[in-house]
């Protein structure tokens, strides 16, 4: 299972950085916050979605600030990870709370990680694999209390949330005549210059699972019944420094709309890919001795348009996509209109 959603106090320091962490990655995130989104530098920001706990102090420790939202985040979650250095960190009696709360009155898994560890990323992530969490409470020291913790735990929950949730990509698949064609041109370069070989697809967007598979399937499934079949103007030919765009046919829109945005917007935590629409005919390092002028100049001719059936979820086994061989189709849907 993937994890679904961060859940956070909201404060700044770690709270904020586990908070905007699952934004970046569209996982949903959430949790409770003080009275009046009180936070030390003056009010939590709107754009967390945070619900104000109905008063700020915990009836068993009255005496530590907003300790109530800490108690029942802790509450609300299958498990907390605290992020805090081993050295440097002043007295911290709200994160002492947090940890107490976890491992004594509601007894789950608690994990305390130093966030500046060079094994945080495999401490955490395996940890939250062990125990299938779910849905994650995110603690830790204020940026009063401990200087530039936010921007390390950002990036480090990024790095974590990126190994724990599988990758995928939706494919854009050709109607079965171009498929066929293009195919043949793949592998025809696969055995001449012993490159991968792959079957003929643009993608529309990648990203990290941020649910279940099966949301993601029911998501698909609605954007395909909404866009109908898809048309897109050959622009040419391209090629870029990645080894997947090595050499691939540059395509644009036919009806003005950015189809790509289309897919992006509705499957959260997505992109498209930076060099725009592009089917790949071959993949490949650009270190190699492979001249692509020559394979150009022997290209069959390009169609005006290439129109596409129907949209794959597709995961790499192992979470490598440099692994062509283990490419796997988890769901396909028609485009139907």
């Amino acid at each position: 299972m993937a994890l679904t959603k961060i859940v956070s106090g909201g404060q700044d320091g770690v709270d904020q950085a586990a908070l905007r962490a699952a934004q970046a990655l569209g996982v949903a995130c959430g949790g409770w916050c003080p009275p009046g989104r009180k936070c030390n530098s003056g009010v939590i920001p709107e754009v967390f979605p945070l619900q104000e706990t109905p008063y700020d102090r915990s009836p068993d420790t009255p005496a530590t600030p907003r300790s109530l939202r800490t108690e029942w985040n802790v509450r609300d979650s299958a498990a907390t990870v605290i992020f805090r250095p081993t050295i440097g960190t002043k007295d911290d009696p709200g994160t002492d709370f947090t940890e107490r709360c976890a491992k004594e009155k509601y007894r789950r898994p608690c994990l305390v990680c130093d966030p500046y560890s060079p094994k945080a990323i495999q401490k955490v992530s395996r940890w939250i694999a062990a125990h299938d969490i779910q849905t994650l409470n995110v603690a830790g020291p204020s940026g009063d209390t401990v200087g530039g913790i936010g921007s390390q735990v950002f990036d480090l929950l990024t790095k974590i949330i990126e190994v724990v949730n599988p990758p995928f990509s939706l494919w854009l698949i050709p109607t079965r005549q171009r498929r066929k064609t293009f195919r043949a041109t793949i592998t025809s370069f696969a055995k001449k210059y012993k490159t991968p070989r792959f079957w003929p697809h643009v993608t529309a967007c990648s990203g990290n699972l941020a649910a279940d598979l099966a949301s993601l399937k029911a998501e698909v499934d609605q954007l395909c019944r909404e866009l109908g079949p898809v048309r897109m103007a050959v622009n040419g030919l391209g090629q870029a420094d990645g080894y997947f765009t090595f050499l691939f046919i540059r395509l644009k829109s036919l009806d003005g709309d950015p189809v790509f945005r289309t897919f992006a917007d509705a499957i959260r935590g997505t992109t498209a890919p930076a060099v725009g629409p592009h089917l790949s005919l071959m993949y490949s390092d650009t270190g190699n001795e492979i001249q692509r002028h020559e394979i150009v100049q022997n290209l069959p001719r390009l169609p005006r348009s290439v129109a596409f059936e129907k949209v794959q979820i597709v995961m790499p086994q192992g979470g490598n996509w440099l692994d062509v061989d283990r490419w796997e189709v988890r769901h396909s849907a028609r485009l139907r209109g």
